[in-house]
């Protein structure tokens, strides 16, 4: 079981009022590991974006095997400002023949509060970033769609 993923983005949109959002199936359930290590890859990508250039090429100048624990130092001492949902919703066999999708959960990725230009260019790259991983995860994935959804007044 994954825990509770159950945010709506709706509410999420209700809340903030822009929300940049990245839409992925799964086609297996995540695990609670799974879903942790997503969170610290974002959590770690939006970390490493505001590090200065100088932290950067310290890191980037250690051997490999040390670069993963000066990282996690970083990580402690800074706190991504990036806020962020994930939702998690059960595709059943009804409402994937509904969809015209396999069964699996649909994932959705809600960012918010972000100042990053050309939304569209954001969630390439970030969706790039987290298919990656899954696919580091072994988790077998596809991207669905990304959006910008804004609060309609």
């Amino acid at each position: 079981m994954i825990g509770d993923y159950s945010i709506r983005l709706e509410d999420v949109v209700r809340k903030h009022g822009k929300v940049q959002v990245i839409t992925f199936m799964f086609y297996v359930e995540p695990g609670v590991r799974d879903m942790e290590i997503l969170r610290l890859g974002l959590d770690g990508y939006f970390t490493v974006q505001d590090l200065d250039s100088e932290t950067i090429s310290m890191i980037e100048d250690l051997p490999p095997e040390k670069r993963i624990e000066a990282i996690a130092r970083k990580f402690s001492q800074h706190q991504s400002l990036l806020i962020y949902y994930i939702s998690a919703e059960e595709i059943d066999e009804e409402t994937g023949r509904a969809f015209d999708v396999n069964r699996g959960w649909m994932m959705r990725f809600m960012f918010v509060d972000v100042d990053c230009g050309d939304g569209e260019i954001f969630r390439k790259e970030i969706a790039d970033y987290l298919s990656t991983g899954l696919g580091e995860l072994r988790i077998q994935h596809q991207l669905i769609e990304t959006k910008e959804v804004v609060i309609d007044v």
